[in-house]
């Protein structure tokens, strides 16, 4: 069926919702089509708590399995302030720095690997080419692949990657770059490449594999029992949904990536349990020293950065990257946003304010980017009469 061809409806009946009488009216910004279309999981937070939670639109359009508070999200790029987490957690306990450089960890690199610091991987100020965007280093890590016969046959008949097999050949392409795009710390260029280093240095850190610490340090203190980081052997989840596109005919199509991602994202995850996390970040439910050096947009000086998408309110020109988050002074309050792409068309938007005390999710299966205005979320969940 061409579903191109059809008038936009909204389906009451497939939305679940816990909102009280005096709703939010979610529905205008999530109208979809019929019980044919993937959709997307809400939430909101205040103080720490997810207080309401919204669900439109299908997990499985094969087995007609609606979305629900079960259903896991591949949260992508909002990944990247969780890696960033994790290096202030090693920090707090002396096991690494901020200025340590690439040299520290990488013996053999180029020159350029001292003038690197973890700070610069975090806040996209390497001057490292992005390994997804930028065409060379595509075509390198593709020339790579096509050599190693393991890794794509394993690839051709459905399986994932091995993540090892990633992140060195990640680490090799770095190491045979002469020049970098730009001085490291003098501007800022959105990297996954600094991020898939950074998940590195924290297995040499700890000697463990990223999704044993994240899992150690992030998901098991907060009871986050339905996320995880994804990996060859785990990248198969219960309650999972599939992932869409839109095909050529107009009709939605089954997404799959066979590229394991860490550090740059990867994460999976459900709208409670990131309401846990994000409910952590504005009021923590223990004393968390690496939250607040995570939370620094008042603390020094950090690179003005406009994203592509995303919540409207953070694509102004004095908006700040900080630590794998976009952050503004907005509505009398630190605000943090990131929004996520996925490999496989997952897309997802987080925004908070610890002092506003109030936080926003949104997880969908294919690429949905319209969200409901901060502005309009923030009267109606921080008044006295809700």
């Amino acid at each position: 069926m061409n579903k191109s061809r059809f008038p936009l409806l909204i389906l009451p009946l497939l939305f679940t919702s816990t909102l009280p009488a005096k709703e939010f009216d979610f529905s205008r910004y999530f109208s979809i089509q019929d019980n044919q279309t993937p959709g997307c999981g809400i939430g909101v937070i205040k103080s720490n708590k997810l207080v309401d939670q919204y669900y439109v639109g299908q997990s499985s359009i094969k087995y007609q399995v609606p979305i629900d508070n079960k259903t896991v999200f591949d949260i992508g790029s909002v990944s990247k302030h969780m890696t960033a987490y994790l290096i202030m957690s090693l920090e707090v306990e002396g096991k690494l720095s901020q200025t340590q450089t690439l040299a520290d960890y990488y013996k053999e690199g180029p020159d350029w690997f001292k003038d690197v610091t973890l700070s610069h991987l975090m806040n996209h100020q390497s001057g490292i080419p992005d390994y997804l965007n930028d065409e060379k280093a595509a075509l390198y890590l593709m020339q790579r692949f096509k050599k190693n016969n393991a890794e794509l046959n394993n690839a051709l008949w459905g399986g994932m990657v091995d993540k090892a097999f990633m992140f060195s050949e990640i680490v090799e392409y770095s190491k045979q770059l002469n020049t970098l795009t730009f001085t490291p710390g003098s501007s800022i260029s959105y990297s996954n490449t600094g991020y898939v280093l950074l998940a590195d240095i924290i297995e040499k850190v700890t000697g463990d594999k990223f999704e044993e610490v994240i899992d150690r340090r992030i998901f098991t203190p907060l009871n986050m029992s339905s996320s995880q980081a994804s990996g060859k052997n785990n990248f198969i989840l219960e309650w999972k949904a599939s992932s869409y596109y839109v095909d050529k005919y107009g009709n939605y199509a089954h997404s799959h990536s066979a590229l394991p991602v860490q550090g740059d994202g990867g994460i999976q995850s459900t709208v409670p349990d990131m309401g846990k996390w994000i409910g952590h970040l504005i009021k923590p439910q223990y004393e968390d020293k690496a939250r607040l050096k995570l939370l620094a947009l008042s603390q020094g000086e950090h690179p003005t950065f406009t994203p592509s998408w995303g919540t409207n309110e953070f694509r102004m020109g004095d908006s700040k990257y900080v630590n794998g988050l976009i952050a503004n002074n907005l509505y009398d309050g630190e605000f943090y946003s990131h929004s996520g792409y996925s490999l496989d068309g997952m897309v997802s938007e987080v925004w908070f304010s610890p002092q506003r005390e109030v936080g926003y999710i949104q997880m969908c299966n294919y690429k949905y980017l319209r969200v409901p205005p901060m502005e309009q979320i923030i009267q109606y969940y921080i008044t006295p009469s809700n």
